[in-house]
């Protein structure tokens, strides 16, 4: 994924941003939204800047539901005892994100800089009743090439 915006007197970033699961297994996941960064320090060759995503997606998930099967009986006699089927199942389920990052940058040329960062993603949706945490929350990692802007 990516994102891109404008810098404000080399201090404040507002834009936008979209990113997608690449794994190429059967699970998808795309998502974006608004972004803005606060570059806290930047000066020299280093840069500390604090930054969020707020927006929305869908997730193709999977889950295991398991249904009774009530007994069936012919002239009083038991053909099919209770049982217990599982499956697994497929469902597209929409979501809303807030996703905080803190970054640190190092700069390679002026207009060129290196960027990690670290943050958590939590997702909230209908369906789960807010932001009361579920697999698609979780510890974020970045690493990415910012272009533009001075210093």
């Amino acid at each position: 994924g990516g994102y891109a915006g404008w810098l404000s007197d080399e201090r404040f970033f507002i834009g936008g941003a979209g990113y997608w699961l690449a794994n190429g297994n059967d699970r998808e996941m795309a998502y974006g939204g608004v972004v803005a960064q606060w570059l806290v320090w930047n000066s020299g060759r280093f840069g500390v800047s604090a930054k969020g995503l707020v927006g929305g997606g869908q997730a193709s998930l999977t889950d295991t539901i398991s249904v009774r099967v009530p007994e069936v009986r012919t002239n009083g006699r038991v053909i099919t005892p209770v049982s217990t089927v599982s499956q697994r199942v497929r469902f597209h389920d929409a979501f809303v994100l807030a996703e905080p990052e803190a970054q640190l940058s190092f700069r390679l040329k002026k207009q060129l800089h290196v960027a990690v960062g670290a943050g958590y993603q939590f997702t909230g949706s209908d369906r789960r009743g807010g932001f009361e945490g579920n697999r698609l929350d979780g510890a974020t990692g970045s690493v990415s090439l910012q272009i533009g802007g001075g210093s």
